[in-house]
């Protein structure tokens, strides 16, 4: 029985405008993330949630992916993939193969009918941030940390085919029309490695959220 599905669309977005350590805080019981803060001392760990799970991949195959979940029960989590799981690590069309031991994973769960997880998607070092437009050259977009981002990287976001822009009026897919230098963006997508430095990220979406002209706007 399915619970709580994960929309890959709505889990991006709600990365992308900024709010996605809430998202995946909200979906883990109070103990599990207790468990992680000292100053509270020791908790009892709960099962992860049937939705979501986020680990570091210590296994896959053709079949299923097994993660190391830090702080949660069970330590270790196995997700079965089905011919329908969309696996993204650059683009959302590949194979088991392009998973490697040590990426960052986050997956959307369902229990399948034997009480097992099934992946309906699984991204690979998924980032998020945003920042300013710094350059733009061919595909890609450069953003450069400001005062305020958490991660203070510059990065370069490959826009390929399925890359979703969110503009003002409007949403394209594969293209950056529209970006100019200056322009307050968020972004979420994949990179090759799992440093959260990595400086070349797969964009899966960007949103405009302004310019330096217009100052930063929500509703942008």
């Amino acid at each position: 029985m399915e619970t709580e599905p994960v929309s890959r669309r709505s889990f991006l977005r709600t990365l992308a405008i900024g709010t996605g350590t809430t998202i995946v805080t909200a979906s883990f019981p109070a103990s599990i993330l207790a468990a992680s803060d000292p100053t509270l001392g020791a908790q009892i760990l709960e099962p992860l949630p049937p939705h979501y799970a986020a680990g570091i991949l210590v296994d896959r195959s053709k079949d299923k992916i097994t993660l190391a979940i830090s702080n949660a029960l069970p330590p270790q989590l196995d997700v079965l993939l089905i011919p329908e799981t969309q696996i993204c690590r650059g683009s959302c069309s590949e194979s088991w193969h392009a998973l490697k031991k040590g990426d960052r994973i986050a997956t959307a769960t369902y229990l399948g009918s034997n009480g097992t997880r099934v992946a309906r998607w699984v991204n690979a070092n998924q980032l998020f941030d945003w920042g300013r437009v710094k350059a733009i050259n061919g595909n890609v977009v450069t953003v450069e940390p400001m005062f305020q981002t958490y991660y203070q990287v510059e990065r370069d976001l490959e826009v390929a085919a399925y890359t979703t822009h969110h503009r003002k009026r409007d949403s394209i897919k594969g293209s950056h029309e529209g970006l100019a230098i200056g322009d307050y963006v968020y972004y979420a997508g994949t990179a090759h490695t799992p440093d959260d430095d990595a400086r070349h990220i797969w964009a899966m979406v960007i949103s405009r959220m302004g310019s330096e002209a217009e100052g930063m706007d929500q509703g942008s």
